[in-house]
Order: structure tokens, then sequence, then C-alpha cells
């Protein structure tokens, strides 16, 4: 809104024609699209010069480059008021990322796929390199605590416990989202 602010002040001070305008506007908030606009609206007024879509497309590359100079100082300038400190940033989000990643998380699946069907746990793809643990094994209402060679079966409970990105890895391989609480079941 300021950028059309200030271009139609240039307007009404220094007289400046419409598709300078138009050019100034666009070049001013490196909005190329705002430019095409302005040639077709331009090219749709009768009695309109070829000219000015010369006029238009000499304004915007006159003005492309302070759109991209006031960019860069006014974050420069919000930096500083803010006092920001961009390494320090940049440090907090590399460190959230990685607790994040390390966090244990877990969910909760029914074995669907009739692909594991009779597979041992261990065999499952991808899950001894997932560093990904199998902690409860529901069949029949009964909650086990799963061995390595602990056979799936169609309808069983799984509970994965991992890093959330592994996690999700594994819900199309072995079937879908449990509905079964497996943490009500006692461990037997």
């Amino acid at each position: 809104m300021l950028g059309g602010l200030i271009v139609a002040g240039f307007r009404f001070l220094f007289h400046f024609a419409v598709p300078v305008i138009g050019g100034l506007f666009a070049g001013a908030t490196t909005n190329t699209p705002s430019l095409a606009a302005a040639q077709a609206a331009l090219q749709g007024l009768s009695g309109s010069n070829p000219a000015s879509s010369d006029l238009l497309g000499m304004a915007y590359a006159v003005a492309y480059p302070f759109g991209i100079v006031g960019i860069i100082l006014t974050m420069l300038l919000l930096r500083k008021v803010f006092s920001i400190d961009v390494d320090l940033e940049a440090r907090n989000v590399v460190l959230s990322a990685q607790v994040s990643e390390r966090t244990p998380d877990f969910v909760d699946l029914e074995v669907t796929n009739p692909n594991v069907d009779g597979l041992a746990l261990r065999d499952l793809p991808f899950a001894a390199e997932a560093g990904v643990v199998f902690s409860r094994l529901l069949r029949g209402g009964t909650v086990t605590v799963p061995e390595n060679d602990s056979v799936v079966r169609i309808g069983d409970g799984l509970r994965l416990v991992g890093p959330k990105a592994k996690l999700l890895q594994f819900e199309p391989v072995i079937g879908r989202k449990s509905s079964s609480i497996l943490r009500a079941f006692r461990v037997n």
C-alpha cells in the first residue's frame, strides 16, 4: 500500500504519465505480474499510443533495482531495530530441529498390509536401520512386549516408539493408525 501511495504522490507532484506510474509501481514493488497486467490494460485502452508500453517497461527497469535495494535496507533496518542476532537465531533453529529429531514419539498401528502378514518384526522393511522400537503387540485382547522374532498377523496392533519422522515411514508399510489405545491394555 505504501508503494501505491508513493507512486500516486509522484503522479501528482511530478505529473508523470500513467504508463510511467504503472512501470514505477511494478518495478518498485518488484512485481513483474503487475507489469504484465499494466501492459495488458494499456493495450486495451482505445487510442493508446504504442510507445506507452515502452515507457511502462523503461520505468519498470529503472525502479526495479531500487525496489530490491529497498527490500534489503528494510530487512537490515528491522534487524537493527529489533536487535536480531541472525547467527543466534540460526543456531536456535538447528538446535530445536535436532531436539525434535531425538525426542521419542510413539504411534499405534493396526496391521492391515497383507505383505507383512507372517513376517517377524526384524524382517519388516527398513526396521533394522530406522531406529524404531516395537514396544507393544496387541493380539486377541492381550498385549505383550514383542521380540525381534515375534511374527505379526493381520489385525494385530503394534506400538512403535522412535523419532517422529521415522514413525511416519512405517504407517504405509504396516497398515493404518490403530483406534485401540494399547496402553489401556494390561501387558502380559
